[in-house]
C-alpha cells in the first residue's frame, strides 16, 4: 500500500550476546540483499541503501503490521509522533488512511506533528465518518512543552489571500469592528492580485497600486485595460 521497494527475507532468531534472542532478517531492496546490521568492506548496508523516507516507511509499516493484528488494540491508546516526514504524496495519503484505521479500531489516536496541512488533512477523514476530533497547541516553555489549549487548524493553514479576503469582507459588511490600517494593506494587496490575475502580463511584477491606475487611464482605446477606464 506505502509503496516500499522492499521486502523482509531470511527471518530468524540470534542469540549472540546471550539473554533475550533478537530478529535478524535480510532486506529485499530493488532485487539486492541487504543485510539489517553492521557489513563488511563495501557490502550495501541498510543505512546506506534507503532512503530517510524508506527507513521511515520500513519502520511505519513494522508498526502498523503489529497494531492491527493486536487482538486487543480496541483499547490501545495510540501515539503518533512526527511520522510524517520525509513521505512522499502517496505516502502520505496512506498515512491518512492509516491514521483514519487507529481511529476507527482503537481506543484513542493522538497525533502530533509539525505539519498543520497534514493534520488537517487526518481531522478532515476522521470527522467525516463521524469521529469525534480536538485540536491543541504544544509550545515549549522553559521547563518542558506545554498544552497551550484549543488549536485551530482551519485559521492556521488559512491562505494569505483568504485572510485578507475575510478581513476586507468583515470590513465592508460591519460584521465585526477591525483595524483600518490592516483593511487597506488587505485591500491594496488584494486589488493588485486581482489585476494580475484578470488582466496576465499586462502589469510588471512590483507595480503598486497607484501605478497600476496610472496605467489602466492611459491605456491606449481598443486595449484590454480599457474596460477598467469607467471604473
Amino acid at each position: 500500500d506505502f509503496g516500499a521497494p522492499f521486502a523482509i527475507r531470511e527471518l530468524k532468531p540470534s542469540y549472540l550476546g546471550g539473554g533475550v534472542p533478537r530478529s535478524e532478517y535480510v532486506l529485499e531492496v530493488r532485487g539486492a540483499a541487504v543485510p539489517v546490521g553492521p557489513a563488511a568492506g563495501n557490502a550495501l548496508t541498510f543505512h546506506t541503501v534507503l532512503s530517510e523516507g524508506d527507513k521511515r516507511t520500513l519502520a511505519f509499516a513494522f508498526f502498523l503490521a503489529r497494531l492491527f493484528a493486536d487482538a486487543n488494540r480496541a483499547e490501545a491508546v495510540v501515539v503518533l509522533d512526527d511520522v510524517f516526514t520525509s513521505l512522499d504524496l502517496h505516502r502520505r495519503s496512506k498515512t491518512v488512511e492509516a491514521v483514519l484505521a487507529m481511529s476507527q479500531q482503537c481506543r484513542q489516536v493522538i497525533a502530533l506533528g509539525h505539519d498543520a496541512y497534514f493534520l488537517r488533512d487526518i481531522r478532515k477523514r476522521v470527522t467525516k465518518v463521524g469521529g469525534e476530533v480536538a485540536e491543541f497547541e504544544l509550545r515549549r516553555g522553559p521547563e518542558n512543552f506545554t498544552v497551550m489549549g484549543a488549536f485551530d487548524l482551519d485559521e492556521f493553514c488559512a491562505s494569505p489571500y483568504y485572510k485578507r479576503y475575510r478581513l476586507v469582507e468583515t470590513f465592508v459588511t460591519g460584521a465585526a469592528r477591525v483595524n483600518m490600517l490592516e483593511v487597506a494593506q488587505a485591500l491594496r494587496l488584494l486589488v493588485e492580485g486581482h489585476l494580475h490575475r484578470c488582466f496576465l502580463g499586462r502589469f510588471a511584477d512590483g507595480q503598486t497600486v497607484g501605478a497600476m491606475i496610472q496605467q489602466v487611464k492611459d491605456a491606449p482605446a481598443g486595449t484590454p485595460l480599457c474596460v477598467l477606464q469607467p471604473d
